[in-house]
């Protein structure tokens, strides 16, 4: 249980030890992950995953053009640009209002198009890019669960970042959905499998000290940074590292994608009892996903509400930082300065939500914010 006095919401996902005595080798990620198969491959990370289908890709059908959402994170984008240059693979943002217009009608066969389900809301497949004849490729990182992805089969790939949601240090996951040619197994990398050691003994640091050992911040919190840091600029690919592997022996993907809705789902039900409505400023609380979204209207608030819930020692993150090094419509860069998330992972459980709400609820009254808690059941969030 988390010491009361260390409490608080947000960041990498903590995890105990691998107990005592359990199996040293590499258990197989097809037969524990809960989208593995045989028609599935793991990497170091989900960035290693997509530049592996990328070279697959440019191979098998002379891929010329991939395209990403212009909400999608940027970093990644970044880090793939110029090993994909090399290649020959020019990569490019696209708008949802582009899709029913220009972009649509210049989709070819040697085109990918990546559809992001953010924040774990279901999304299917935009018509225009279904109809295209472009390899159409989802990234379920917020959600890499079954009954995450009921359009799952109108994708010809999957490929999810597994350290988002779960209790592990590494992992890119790739899927073909419906039988399409899957890069083959890599080798792992002594340099990958080393910062995921690293990684792993940090979050197991964080996991004593927010259950009061004698552990300071100082003694993970920097070198978890600098590892992420490294981990995320790596342009080799290699296979997941084996501490990652075992990790994935002890999950129990059902329970944690339960989990995790259910205390979405909770937070928003605790914040309709406690909290004032109102017009404006507001907040929109969007429940029933992967993660907590939250609009500030006006977006002219958001600076002192997220200043506010840090002193509460709630740490939300803002998905995603804008790059100066793309240009994105006005629409999105708004959603972007006014909005921000909160995890509700399957680390946390109702006590510990009950308090999120609690300190939530307070700091947007202190504030004179109003609060509309919305469910994704009652929104569309199709394309």
């Amino acid at each position: 249980m988390m010491d009361p006095e260390r409490w608080e919401h947000g960041g990498a996902i903590e995890y105990p030890a691998i107990p005592s005595g359990s199996d040293d080798g590499c258990r197989s990620d097809r037969s524990v992950h809960p989208l593995g198969g045989p028609d599935s491959r793991t990497f170091g990370n989900a960035r290693q995953a997509l530049h592996a289908l990328a070279i697959e890709l440019r191979h098998r059908r002379d891929l010329k053009r991939i395209f990403f959402p212009e909400h999608y994170c940027y970093s990644v984008i970044e880090t793939l640009a110029l090993p994909l240059a090399k290649l020959g693979v020019e990569l490019r943002l696209y708008s949802d209002r582009s899709l029913s217009d220009s972009t649509a009608t210049t989709l070819r066969a040697t085109d990918m198009v990546i559809v992001n389900q953010a924040f774990g809301f279901p999304k299917s497949c935009p018509a225009p890019v279904e109809e295209s004849g472009a390899v159409k490729v989802l990234d379920l990182s917020h959600g890499p669960f079954k009954d995450s992805a009921p359009h799952l089969k109108s994708y010809d790939y999957v490929f999810a970042s597994l350290r988002k949601l779960l209790p592990v240090p590494d992992g890119g996951l790739l899927v073909s959905v419906g039988g399409a040619q899957i890069p083959n197994e890599v080798a792992s990398s002594t340099v990958h499998d080393d910062l995921a050691v690293e990684l792993d003994e940090a979050l197991c640091l964080k996991y004593m000290y927010l259950r009061g050992a004698p552990v300071a911040k100082d003694h993970f919190y920097p070198k978890h940074r600098d590892i992420e840091r490294k981990m995320a600029s790596s342009h080799a690919v290699s296979a997941m590292s084996c501490v990652g592997r075992r990790r994935l022996g002890f999950i129990d993907g059902e329970f944690l994608s339960r989990r995790t809705i259910d205390n979405s789902l909770a937070f928003g039900e605790q914040l309709i009892a406690k909290s004032k409505v109102g017009h404006c400023p507001r907040l929109i609380v969007l429940v029933g996903g992967t993660f907590i979204y939250v609009s500030v209207d006006p977006p002219e608030m958001k600076s002192a509400l997220v200043e506010a819930l840090i002193s509460r020692n709630i740490w939300p993150a803002t998905l995603w930082p804008i790059s100066p090094n793309f240009k994105i419509s006005g629409r999105t860069r708004c959603e972007v300065e006014s909005s921000f998330v909160l995890n509700c992972d399957s680390r946390y459980g109702p006590g510990h939500m009950a308090e999120l709400s609690d300190r939530f609820s307070a700091v947007a009254s202190r504030l004179g914010i109003a609060i509309s808690v919305q469910s994704i059941e009652s929104r569309s969030m199709t394309a």
